[in-house]
């Protein structure tokens, strides 16, 4: 109605739903409602002036919080569709699920799509299978032990009698499809989503937030509006419903919990956010391996140099993730110690 409204020029005002129930109760001391009583005092408030102006958004802040409305609901289509997919593994490959229990992963979803049963993964040569898992993942980082793993789950899998191949390779590969689809709509809101956050005039505010990548910052943004608008950094948790309530009567002062009455799935986006920094960094072994003194460098170089750069020996962690390097402790230290 309000949007209504704003394209024919109708001016509007907007009353919280809780200001009208605790009107109801303090006016009436009854919590009957009707709609002509909720109409009258609903008048009655716009009269004395007891409403929060509140203005519906408008240009890129408006699509910001339609945007992200509309990215929560495909999250919680992918997280649906990857619950059915786990309740199906469970039936007819649950060897699958204890080697590889993220059912996110891109080699998972990659072997559901190729559309063939464990049994016939199993009756594949490894390298073939892990050849054929290559092609279906394309230009992703792709990892030769996933393919083993999955191809040893493979191995271990039984003859499901209740379902013909058939019709395991066609719900194998529809369930793959279906994640793909939604991640591919996420993908498309996410890129639209920072595009139109460009159009706010804060796309400074890219990398000033710590701990939050790109797309989790606009989210957060979006669900909150022009953070210019606020005149306090504690309008942000009652926006959010996160802000603790306190009970009081005389002298005695007792806080309690959250009150929850804000946006819950800001709520939530907070909370992930904060958990993110949080995490602890990956162990690592306290040392790098020292190379062997017999093994002799090829043609004569010098060990770790290339094209005149000197460059560290190769880690066994060293997967193509980029980790700080730890120095080696000192000799002197060793024998120190």
């Amino acid at each position: 109605m309000a949007k209504a409204a704003t394209e024919i020029g109708l001016p509007y005002l907007i009353v919280p739903s809780f200001v009208l129930a605790r009107a109801r109760e303090f006016d009436d001391l009854t919590r009957h409602k009707t709609d002509p009583r909720d109409a009258a005092l609903i008048a009655d408030l716009v009269c004395e002036l007891r409403f929060v102006d509140a203005q519906l958004k408008t240009g890129a802040w408006a699509e910001l919080r339609l945007l992200a409305e509309e990215q929560n609901e495909r999250c919680v289509e992918r997280c649906a569709a990857q619950q059915e997919q786990r309740a199906f593994l469970e039936l007819v490959w649950p060897a699958l699920l204890q080697q590889v229990p993220d059912l996110a992963g891109t080699h998972l979803q990659a072997t559901l799509r190729l559309g063939l049963t464990p049994l016939e993964i199993a009756a594949l040569p490894l390298d073939e299978f892990t050849c054929r898992l290559r092609e279906e993942h394309r230009d992703r980082r792709f990892l030769r032990w996933m393919a083993q793993r999955i191809w040893s789950a493979a191995q271990a899998a039984a003859d499901a009698d209740e379902m013909p191949a058939a019709v395991l390779r066609i719900q194998f590969a529809f369930a793959a499809e279906q994640v793909l689809a939604v991640e591919r709509m996420v993908a498309i809101i996410d890129r639209r989503v920072l595009a139109a956050f460009e159009r706010t005039g804060l796309g400074w505010l890219r990398g000033q937030i710590r701990g939050l990548g790109d797309v989790s910052r606009v989210n957060l943004l979006a669900l909150t509006g022009d953070l210019r608008r606020f005149d306090d950094a504690r309008c942000l948790p009652k926006l959010a419903g996160s802000n603790p309530t306190e009970r009081s009567s005389g002298q005695s002062h007792a806080p309690g919990g959250i009150h929850r009455r804000g946006r819950k799935t800001l709520r939530l986006l907070a909370y992930q956010a904060a958990c993110l920094p949080s995490r602890p960094p990956p162990r690592l072994p306290t040392a790098l391996p020292r190379p062997h003194p017999a093994q002799a460098p090829p043609d004569g170089e010098a060990a770790g140099l290339r094209g005149g750069r000197q460059q560290a020996p190769a880690h066994p962690l060293d997967d193509g993730h980029h980790r700080p390097l730890l120095r080696q402790p000192d000799r002197a230290r060793d024998r120190s110690r």
